[in-house]
């Protein structure tokens, strides 16, 4: 099947734009409910409403805010977090690098050196980053393919008790000594 997108489109993210993390220079609510810089109200939106549309839930979106891996507007005159369309985007890379096996100090890593506009392109962090995902992936196939050896030595060794044809209470010693 063939991807239309990238998974990951960091060039999405415009310069001089948002900044990940708690920034209410950006936009911010005023006393009344007033929004300022032209935003309006459908396109602020709570944790709630970032949650519903990207099925990612409230805690874990705060817990992505805390690590500075989603774009956000700033708080409301309630102290309720806003955040914009981009955040969407965000939610977006963070899950499909999360489908990747990559952990959230990774992909918080990612984030901070892509944000820190170095000039440095972001793709051969990725690149190897991915390397230590697959590694790590491929240590764990090789884990899970010793438990399956095991269950398959076990189903061997105790075919009969699995069939119904012998009990497992015959090794039991309370079992034996009871039956004495």
């Amino acid at each position: 099947m063939k991807r239309s997108r990238p998974l990951v489109a960091w060039d999405a993210i415009r310069p001089g734009g948002s900044r990940v993390g708690s920034q209410r220079g950006n936009l911010a609510a005023l006393g009344d409910g007033q929004m300022i810089a032209g935003m309006t109200s459908a396109s602020v939106m709570t944790i709630g409403r970032l949650s519903r549309r990207t099925g990612v839930p409230v805690k874990v979106l705060r817990e992505y805010e805390d690590m500075g891996l989603i774009y956000t507007v700033g708080r409301s005159a309630g102290n309720y977090r806003l955040f914009d369309e981009d955040a969407l985007w965000c939610v977006g890379v963070v899950s499909g690098l999360r489908t990747l096996g990559l952990t959230l100090s990774e992909i918080q890593e990612l984030a901070s050196n892509y944000l820190a506009h170095t000039g440095e392109p972001v793709g051969p962090r990725l690149a190897g980053v991915l390397k230590v995902v697959r590694a790590r992936t491929e240590r764990r196939i090789a884990e899970l393919q010793e438990l399956l050896g095991r269950l398959d030595e076990f189903e061997v060794a105790a075919a009969a008790e699995l069939a119904g044809q012998a009990d497992f209470r015959t090794q039991d010693p309370r079992f034996r000594r009871d039956r004495l």
